[in-house]
């Protein structure tokens, strides 16, 4: 923000307002890494802690995976809340924190949907069965190649 007030005065125009806001800033890296190391040295004794912090996380990580998707993206995220930068400011705060609850909380819903889906259709089967004839075909091209490598 600092960069966006500055810039204009300092180069002519606005530039690099965004870089540290990034997923792939120095700035945000370090704080995930921060993060990791900090959630990582935690202990729960609680089954129920530890399951809905499982539940959380891999509800997390669909949430992000379905930000990214553009398409999803441009129909459901993208210039759609715009509405909600035109108010006050404390108005503001509170639609934004709404918006990001609900579309958390939709995101989540849309993982509780493909996690039951893939349990009715038993993936977690057939993905170990693959798994394994990959591992399988692996292992036979390793023994090919030390074979063929053997050979004068």
């Amino acid at each position: 923000m600092v960069l966006n007030v500055v810039s204009p005065y300092l180069i002519g125009q606005i530039k690099g307002g965004g870089m540290f806001i990034r997923y792939n800033s120095p700035f945000i890296v370090g704080t995930a890494i921060a993060l990791l190391l900090i959630f990582s040295r935690m202990h729960f004794s609680s089954r129920r802690a530890v399951s809905c912090i499982s539940w959380l996380a891999a509800a997390s990580f669909s949430v992000y995976v379905l930000h990214c998707n553009a398409l999803i993206g441009k129909w459901f995220l993208w210039d759609v809340f715009e509405w909600a930068a035109s108010s006050s400011s404390a108005l503001m705060v509170v639609n934004v924190l709404a918006i990001a609850a609900v579309v958390y909380a939709g995101c989540a819903l849309v993982d509780s949907v493909r996690r039951y889906l893939f349990k009715l259709m038993n993936v977690e089967r057939g993905a170990r069965a693959v798994t394994g004839f990959c591992g399988k075909l692996g292992h036979a091209f390793r023994k090919m190649c030390r074979r063929i490598d053997s050979h004068p």
